[in-house]
């Protein structure tokens, strides 16, 4: 089970990706809001395990898992589970998405059938929907324009152009940045200024954390409040004034109400 703490000297961050039951030796705040995600059926029920006010589990299919772990029954079994639980349960949908180094082990066409499906059933059930993808995003957004996608979605990990972004927001879309970013002084300071208030997500995706080598003994609500303080500096506003931007997108995302 994911055990909490009170880290209460840190304000109440949101964490808008992460997988909460892994690393399970790490404690995390309880003050605290998080979209946590399953990318394979068989974390699905550790997922909706997690009993917590603050957390909004999103469960999928990731594209490393289409090939793995579900051959067992094959998509078609699982994919209901999915239908099933988004009809019943206050989830999102995700991670999912296209992701190209995985192709020869599941193509890019398999891929692409099943995130149209997720994305179908996340369609039918009114639920927010987390993306993921790597070398694709020229599929991820004609899907989404094929399918006229009109739910909220986040494009998580962000790491592409600036026009790439322009598109995605354009689709209504919104974009979680993570650490990963600081890889590229350059890209991180043009993408953490350019997207606007309103489309905003800040993101860890722990324990798959890109720490830079002076966050090395970081924990991690040390990481998520430094990352919040990098984004605020190149937005050039208070640390509280970007909880604030990114709490209310929260709210929208989900359709529910929340507050600092």
């Amino acid at each position: 089970m994911v055990s909490f703490s009170r880290y209460r000297e840190l304000p109440p961050l949101f964490d808008a990706h992460i997988h909460l039951t892994h690393a399970l030796d790490g404690a995390y705040p309880d003050h605290f809001s998080y979209f946590t995600n399953a990318a394979s059926p068989d974390g699905w029920a550790a997922i909706l395990e997690v009993k917590h006010p603050g957390v909004l589990p999103f469960i999928g299919i990731h594209p490393e898992c289409g090939s793995g772990p579900i051959d067992d029954i094959g998509w078609g079994e699982h994919l209901n589970e999915l239908e099933e639980l988004a009809g019943t349960h206050h989830i999102g949908i995700g991670e999912c998405g296209i992701d190209n180094r995985f192709y020869q082990s599941f193509t890019k066409q398999e891929q692409g059938e099943l995130f149209e499906v997720q994305i179908a059933i996340a369609q039918k059930y009114h639920k927010p929907v987390t993306i993921h993808h790597v070398h694709a995003a020229e599929m991820v957004i004609s899907l989404l324009k094929r399918l006229s996608v009109d739910i909220p979605f986040i494009v998580h990990g962000f790491y592409g152009s600036l026009q790439t972004a322009k598109r995605i927001l354009d689709l209504g879309g919104y974009l979680s940045i993570s650490t990963n970013l600081l890889r590229s002084s350059e890209k991180f300071k043009q993408i953490a200024a350019y997207i606007p208030d309103d489309r905003l997500f800040i993101e860890t995706d722990y324990p798959y954390t890109f720490i830079p080598a002076p966050w090395a003994d970081y924990s991690y609500a040390e990481i998520l409040y430094t990352w919040y303080e990098q984004v605020s500096r190149v937005r050039q506003i208070d640390i509280l004034e970007l909880l604030d931007i990114v709490l209310r997108n929260g709210t929208v995302f989900t359709n529910t109400t929340s507050a600092r």
